[in-house]
Parts: C-alpha cells; structure tokens; sequence
C-alpha cells in the first residue's frame, strides 16, 4: 500500500483508478459538507487530498480533481449570475498543481532520490533490475523507468544521473 494505492507486480493501476466512481459516490455523501459556509476551505480541501499513470488515468484524476474543487469553491457570481470556474481559475485558488503535474514531481523526486542511495540498498536493485522470465504476448505494459524516461524528456534533463547527485540542483530542475 503507497499513497492509498494498492501496488502490486501486476500493475493493475486501472482497478485503483476505477476507485473514482467508488469516489462520486462519496462525494455525494458529502455534498453538505462541501457547499456548508460553517465548514473551513482549508477543512473541505483536507478531506479532498485523502485521495492520491498512464496518460488516460491522469486525465480520469484530474477531471476527478477538478470536479472536487468546483464542489468546494462553487461558481463565480457574476452580472449575468453563477457561472462556472475554469480550471485555471480552480487551481489559482486551490494554491497547487494539478494531480497529474504532482505525480509527475513525485516520480522525479523517487528517482533522485534513488541515484543518491548507496548501490548495496535493495530498493535501488529492485527499482533498476530487469524482471526475470517471461512476458504475455500482449502489448508490454508500460514500466517505471518508460514512465521516467517521459518526464525527463518533457522537462529536458539529459545526464540526470550527474544532476540528481546534487539535491539543491535536483529539486530546481524537477519543479512543476
């Protein structure tokens, strides 16, 4: 278990994700509680982060996110009447990232993290070594490391391994 997340050598990431239609219903639940005046925003978004991937499960978690923080922040009053917050504007008052950007910065700060620890620590040879035997037929799922490799190139970072030694350094560059 890491994160709420239920880990497993099959990487069935899709069932946890699935959890997001488990989580409508709660939220159905707490809908009061969301659009009460006597519950503080800072309370309301405490609840919400309790709940921490491929391309289509990051979009499936940010639609998520998004639907949460305009449950919390509501529409704008405007002269024509409530409208609806763009998620720019949700962010902006939510003060953070969005969940997909998180998991990424997360990601990248697991793997400094990893190119700084002694080579004997069993974490770092299960994080680089290959899996023994073989793989269905099927298309290869996608690993950790396609996952990194990813965000290095988005974010530009060539020699990481150099740069990750130097924390200062590391934390600059894997900034959302």
């Amino acid at each position: 278990m890491y994160l709420g997340v239920l880990m497993t050598n099959k990487c069935e990431e899709d069932k946890e994700i699935d959890r997001i239609a488990k989580c409508n219903n709660c939220l159905r639940g707490l809908h009061k509680v969301q659009k009460s005046k006597e519950v503080a925003r800072t309370t309301k978004i405490r609840i919400y982060k309790t709940w921490i991937m491929n391309q289509k499960n990051r979009q499936k978690l940010d639609i998520q996110e998004s639907k949460i923080l305009r449950r919390i922040f509501g529409g704008k009053n405007t002269e024509l009447g409530c409208e609806r917050r763009m998620n720019a504007e949700l962010y902006e008052l939510f003060g953070e990232k969005p969940i997909g950007q998180i998991v990424k910065k997360r990601r990248l700060q697991w793997l400094g993290h990893l190119a700084r620890m002694k080579a004997n620590r069993s974490v770092k040879d299960i994080a680089w070594k290959k899996p023994e035997g073989r793989r269905k037929s099927d298309r290869p799922r996608k690993k950790w490391r396609d996952e990194i490799e990813e965000d290095l190139k988005e974010k530009n970072i060539r020699n990481w391994r150099d740069v990750a030694k130097n924390r200062k350094e590391w934390r600059r560059v894997t900034q959302v």
